[in-house]
């Protein structure tokens, strides 16, 4: 006996499951009478969480880049199942949730971690992260080019030896 997506709990004499229940394994004794029972099955499958991010142009953001621009994030959840019991989110890797009221907005430059977390009537749950990362006054790139003997290389100009660059990056204070 098998039901995708579902375990098998018992039986029940109501379809709605208020009548006497019956655990895989049990016994039961049948009267005179025909008797009709209901399989019961419970969901095992987490709800779907679907994550959509943009900017604040309209475009799509992509989770775990930077951008110079406010992200509204927006998170859905479905269950097939038992149906959607809460639908919750972490922007400190888990230690607390608040329950999703609507889209969340991002602003503020740093790194924003987030954690989407949907329970199912059952107890199933269907986690979602994402890093949400804005810089409003960008980086500043250094490059410094030495040739084989050490001097400095200039761009464009031409040389026979090996020559070693360095990048550097750095936040740009505003």
């Amino acid at each position: 006996l098998g039901r995708t997506g579902y375990a098998f709990a018992g039986w029940n004499t109501e379809a709605d499951g208020s009548g006497t229940s019956y655990m895989p394994g049990d016994i039961f004794s049948m009267g005179a009478g025909n008797v009709t029972l209901y399989a019961k099955w419970l969901d095992n499958i987490a709800p779907a969480v679907t994550v959509l991010m943009a900017k604040e142009d309209e475009s799509p953001y992509t989770n775990d880049t930077w951008t110079n621009q406010t992200v509204t994030v927006s998170v859905y959840a479905t269950d097939d199942g038992s149906g959607l019991a809460s639908l919750e989110y972490s922007e400190d890797e888990g230690a607390s949730w608040q329950p999703v009221a609507g889209a969340l907005t991002y602003s503020e430059e740093g790194m924003h971690p987030l954690t989407f977390k949907a329970i199912d009537e059952e107890g199933n749950e269907g986690l979602e992260t994402r890093m949400v990362k804005i810089s409003r006054n960008g980086l500043v790139v250094t490059f410094t080019a030495s040739t084989q003997s050490g001097d400095p290389y200039v761009s464009g100009n031409w040389t026979n030896q090996t020559v070693t660059a360095d990048v550097y990056a750095s936040h740009q204070q505003g």
